[in-house]
């Protein structure tokens, strides 16, 4: 792909509209509800859909997760265990924890080992030529979850959303909180994340036709590859979820038509995704209206049109950005995510987080685990954003809890340009 430099004015000019409440203005609405911003909702279309099930008690609650590697998930495990047992020597400090909750989240004192969640599953396809890692949600090095010897936002996210759940189910039915009643949720995650894909190519989604970047030697057939492999994914994850948790589900209650496939709700779509983008202003340029064609081509799929998304900032850098052109560009994908979940038709069920406050940053080589793309490998940072996506996908489940946690930025203003 190739680069071309972005006027520094107009990226001043759209941070000024959000941080002064532009964005209900003319720029993000349209009277026309077909036609947002170029973005034709009308055209969604459905590749083999999704049929979504419903029940109301005892179901399988499931999320979805999606991106590229960082969703894969790039922590390191032998860092996170420095954490966990106090042993590290980093002269970095992290935001907003409490002495040692990596050890009270992740850590069984009884097993000395990883926790092992018996109410969080998860489904993930690290690779064509294996079978899809399944079973309960852990931190292990073998586990498959994310890439070799690391771990992803999958772990406190999914921990987070159960425990969270399931205080709101106690509450409601006036039970103590060390009880678990019928109602306790079980959460199913099915995660399909490859690493150094594009929104832009490969998880172009068909709203978005076909893209501008054939001189890059990008096949018509290529847009698009792991959108509609994201789609097979989650079809198999929900074809396979009584396989994966067979206990509660085959003894929760029979849905109206008396079958056994009628005992999940899709609770919402987690997007962590941005690097490929990045790289390239053309790409920068369209990624709020693919993201909204995305959000808007999943919600076809499963036939959910007020699915809750959430949505991950490109934090890797952190709040001080890089200087010149790479500066600016990370600037501009990181406000074109959060336009894309401001828009009028978008802010009743869409989150947007952000993940740069808890990138850890100008640190000596020996304390890197990996590059800046993976957020240097250190666990600080996934252990975190799991829990503010989750935070964000709390409050568009639970909108009047006083109790879910406001960790997710929506408020704040673009600082960086």
């Amino acid at each position: 792909m190739k680069n071309r430099k972005q006027p520094t004015w107009v990226l001043v000019i759209l941070s000024l509209w959000i941080s002064f409440g532009g964005v209900t203005s003319s720029l993000l609405r349209n009277n026309n509800d077909n036609d947002h911003d170029g973005i034709d909702t009308a055209s969604f279309q459905r590749s083999d859909s999704i049929t979504t099930k419903k029940s109301a008690t005892n179901t399988v609650k499931v999320v979805l997760l999606a991106g590229q590697s960082n969703m894969v998930g790039a922590g390191s495990i032998d860092h996170l265990l420095q954490l966990i047992h106090n042993s590290t020597s980093s002269s970095s400090t992290t935001t907003t924890t409490a002495e040692n909750d990596y050890r009270q989240t992740l850590w069984n004192e009884t097993t000395q080992d990883f926790v092992q969640s018996d109410r969080v599953y998860l489904r993930f396809q690290n690779g064509v030529d294996r079978a899809a890692a399944a079973g309960p949600l852990t931190v292990g090095k073998e586990s498959g979850f994310a890439y070799p010897g690391r771990f992803g936002v999958e772990a406190t996210l999914g921990l987070t959303l159960q425990e969270s759940l399931r205080r709101y189910q106690n509450s409601r039915h006036n039970r103590d909180d060390n009880n678990h009643p019928p109602e306790d949720e079980i959460i199913y995650l099915i995660k399909t994340a490859w690493g150094g894909k594009s929104l832009a190519v490969d998880f172009r989604p068909p709203a978005s036709g076909q893209g501008p970047y054939d001189d890059d030697d990008v096949k018509p057939s290529d847009y698009g590859t792991k959108y509609r492999q994201m789609v097979q994914e989650i079809r198999a994850g929900l074809d396979d979820l009584p396989n994966i948790i067979p206990h509660n589900y085959k003894n929760a209650p029979k849905g109206d038509d008396d079958d056994d496939n009628d005992k999940y709700e899709i609770l919402g779509f987690v997007w962590f995704q941005g690097w490929n983008d990045m790289i390239d202003w053309r790409s920068v340029d369209e990624y709020d209206v693919n993201l909204v064609h995305l959000m808007g081509s999943v919600r076809q799929e499963l036939d959910l049109p007020s699915l809750p998304v959430v949505v991950g900032e490109l934090g890797n850098h952190g709040p001080q950005l890089p200087p010149g052109d790479a500066g600016r560009r990370v600037a501009a994908l990181r406000l074109r995510q959060r336009l894309a979940t401001l828009r009028h038709d978008q802010q009743a069920t869409t989150r947007f987080v952000e993940t740069a406050r808890y990138a850890v940053v100008d640190i000596p080589d020996e304390e890197q685990y990996d590059g800046i793309h993976h957020y240097y490998g250190r666990a600080e940072p996934y252990f975190h954003i799991g829990r503010a996506l989750a935070d964000g996908l709390l409050q568009l489940l639970l909108p009047n809890r006083e109790d879910v946690r406001n960790d997710t930025g929506q408020q704040s203003t673009v600082d960086e340009l």
